[in-house]
């Protein structure tokens, strides 16, 4: 048998998210739900930023018979290229912090839900989630963890030696 690498990239840390919540279900002793699926980055700070390849994990997710799926507030764009009938039978999580991925995963959301199909502008972003998807394309965001590890030279990520 032959299984090509295909054209989609497999690099970047899209399992953030769900490794996180992994660690979370094994420290409570508690299942995460048996239909979802998620994938996004996750800072040291627990924010959850944008990953490449959405369109494709959606279609996985969706074949598999997951009705319920968390990707990054950033990411919402790429659910126009989904073809409706999928839409039509996912509910999506945009998270913008760990905190509403634990919440969605273990079924006790601090935030709602809505079906795909919904129009975007049901959901409402607080200014600083959506100025946070605009640094992070323009690259502000990469820029700024450059230049805040600089001035910690011999430090480990949380300042000690």
């Amino acid at each position: 048998m032959h299984f090509p690498a295909g054209a989609v990239p497999k690099d970047g840390p899209s399992a953030g998210i769900t490794m996180t919540t992994a660690l979370v279900s094994l420290f409570i002793g508690r299942p995460v739900k048996a239909n979802v699926a998620m994938t996004g980055e996750v800072t040291l700070q627990g924010r959850v930023l944008p990953i490449g390849g959405v369109k494709q994990k959606l279609l996985a997710a969706h074949w598999l018979g997951l009705t319920e799926i968390i990707i990054p507030v950033c990411n919402e764009p790429d659910l126009d290229d989904l073809p409706q009938a999928v839409r039509d039978e996912l509910t999506g999580h945009l998270a913008s912090d760990v905190a509403d991925v634990i919440g969605w995963a273990f079924g006790s959301p601090r935030a709602g839900r809505r079906r795909l199909t919904e129009p975007t502008k049901s959901l409402h972003f607080c200014t600083g989630c959506v100025q946070k998807c605009d640094d992070f394309a323009s690259g502000e965001v990469r820029r700024g963890a450059a230049l805040s590890r600089r001035g910690r030279r011999g430090r480990g990520p949380w300042g000690g030696r």
